[in-house]
């Protein structure tokens, strides 16, 4: 008779740690499989199939695979296919998310105490900030707390192409706000009186403001 063909039976799943990273891993067990290294074909949108596996005591790891859609697994050995239709979605982890929230005007011209709000799902932690001011990408350090920060120390202007990398992943908020300076004072001169006497200082001249 022909020898057994090799069984698949898909376990469970890791992950990615960081975005577009290739440390993801589907778990099998098998039988029919002795030790050895053996090529397991599948269908996927992430990692290019096939890829070399190592079987041990009937169990192997696909590794080192990024995230996607991961199905129709399979195993020839001595002509006989093992299959497995089960399917496995690996994912990247969740990236950042950035709202943007009020702002504070500068409270004097050319003054560089305002700030902008924002509420994240970082977690509590110092991050870079990248961001654009009147077209000029900037970096600066903040800190989250409580799902929340505030990017301070900020002279009029407009900010905008706000993101944050975290664990290879990139958060973006398009959102643009405008800082002002305080409004300048406005004086128009009006009437004038002459002094009534030669020498005098009793002349006047009228402003509005």
């Amino acid at each position: 008779s022909d020898p057994l063909s090799p069984t698949l039976t898909v376990g469970t799943s890791t992950n990615p740690t960081v975005c577009s990273g290739t440390d993801g891993s589907v778990a099998f067990t098998t039988t029919n499989l002795p030790d050895g290294t053996y090529s397991l074909s599948f269908t996927s949108t992430g990692t290019s199939s096939p890829q070399d596996i190592t079987v041990s005591s009937g169990a192997f790891i696909l590794g080192n695979i990024s995230a996607g859609s991961y199905t129709a697994f399979s195993i020839t050995n001595n002509g006989c296919t093992g299959n497995a239709g089960t399917s496995k979605t690996l994912s990247d982890p969740l990236g950042p998310t950035l709202i943007v929230g009020t702002l504070t005007n500068p409270t004097t011209c050319s003054g560089t105490n305002g700030s902008i709000a924002f509420t994240t799902n970082l977690t509590n932690g110092s991050y870079t900030l990248n961001y654009s001011k009147t077209g000029t990408p900037t970096a600066k350090s903040i800190t989250v707390s409580s799902g929340a920060f505030t990017l301070g120390s900020l002279s009029a202007g407009v900010y905008t192409a706000f993101s944050i990398t975290n664990n290879g992943c990139t958060g973006n908020a398009a959102t643009s706000k405008t800082l002002s300076d305080p409004l300048s004072p406005t004086l128009t001169a009006g009437t004038s009186t002459n002094p009534t006497v030669c020498s005098g200082t009793d002349g006047s001249v009228a402003f509005t403001t």
